[in-house]
């Protein structure tokens, strides 16, 4: 995870902060992921191989996932950096992509 973005909850658009969640099935086989998180109690997280998501015990909610796609990286969801009015800036987490 990149600690110098602004990661903000896509429902309460406050900013997200870093930690680590256990998620079970994940395509990487990998269970302890470092994700974004929301801290105003909503269980919103962000990881850009998920986009936002909230997880039902240690599995995501397939409903609650909301991803963009960067159009320039296969399979990185973009994330939320402002919103300004009714305009929402989403943009990819790799580095100089503007996506």
């Amino acid at each position: 995870m990149r600690p110098d973005l602004t990661v903000l909850c896509d429902q309460h658009l406050r900013p997200m902060k870093i930690s680590v969640v256990f998620i079970e099935n994940t395509p990487s086989g990998q269970n302890w992921n470092e994700v974004y998180v929301c801290d105003s109690g909503c269980g919103r997280k962000y990881h850009p191989q998920f986009g936002y998501f909230q997880l039902d015990g240690f599995r995501i909610q397939e409903a609650s996932q909301s991803r963009r796609d960067c159009p320039r990286h296969s399979g990185q969801a973009q994330y939320l950096r402002s919103q300004t009015g009714e305009n929402r800036d989403w943009v990819c987490t790799e580095a100089g992509c503007a996506g």
